[in-house]
C-alpha cells in the first residue's frame, strides 16, 4: 500500500508536466472507477487477490489525483477559498472513517464498491462539463479563472482565457 501511494504521489507531478489539467483529471477519474467496478466485480466472483490487485490500483491512482487536485488547487484558489476547501476535504475524510465501518457492515461490499464507481462517473463528467483548463495561463488569470466578477471582464479564447 505504501509503495502505491508513494509512485502515486511521484507519477502525478511527471503527468502533470505533460497532459492537461481537464486530461489529468478526466483520465484518473474514469481509471478509478473502472478498477473500482473491477473490485466490485472480483469480489462478486470470489477473486481475492485480484480484488485485492485492483484496491492497490486505485489507491495508486488515488494518489496521483488527490496530488494534481492540490496542484490545481493552490492554481485557482484564493486563500480562504484554499483554507475552505483543504477544510472541507478533511471533513469529509474525517465523516467517512467514522462511519466506514458502518457502511461495510451494512451493506454488502460489492454494492459499496459499486456506488464508488458510480461516483466516479459523475466526478467524470463535472470534469468534462466544468473544469476550467489552467495550463498555460498566468498566474494572476489562473487566480481569477472561477471568479465571476473579474471572469466577465476576461475574453474566452477555446481553452485559454486572455485578458482583452
Amino acid at each position: 500500500m505504501i509503495i502505491a501511494i508513494l509512485t502515486g504521489g511521484i507519477s502525478s507531478i511527471k503527468l502533470f508536466k505533460h497532459l492537461t489539467r481537464r486530461e489529468m483529471f478526466f483520465w484518473l477519474h474514469l481509471n478509478i472507477a473502472l478498477c473500482i467496478f473491477g473490485a466490485a466485480y472480483f469480489i462478486n466472483s470470489e477473486s481475492v487477490i485480484l480484488c485485492f490487485i485492483m484496491i492497490l490500483l486505485v489507491t495508486f491512482l488515488y494518489q496521483a489525483l488527490t496530488s494534481a487536485l492540490f496542484i490545481y488547487q493552490t492554481e485557482v484558489l484564493q486563500d480562504k477559498g484554499l483554507s475552505i476547501a483543504i477544510t472541507f476535504r478533511i471533513g469529509m475524510f474525517a465523516v467517512l472513517t467514522i462511519y466506514v465501518e458502518t457502511i461495510f457492515k451494512t451493506l454488502s461490499t460489492s454494492f459499496v464498491f459499486y456506488v464508488c464507481g458510480i461516483s466516479q462517473v459523475i466526478a467524470v463528467i463535472f470534469v468534462d462539463l466544468l473544469l476550467v483548463e489552467t495550463k498555460g495561463l498566468q498566474f494572476k488569470e489562473k487566480k481569477h479563472v472561477y471568479n465571476p466578477i473579474i471572469k466577465n471582464k476576461l475574453v474566452c479564447h477555446s481553452e485559454q482565457i486572455i485578458p482583452p
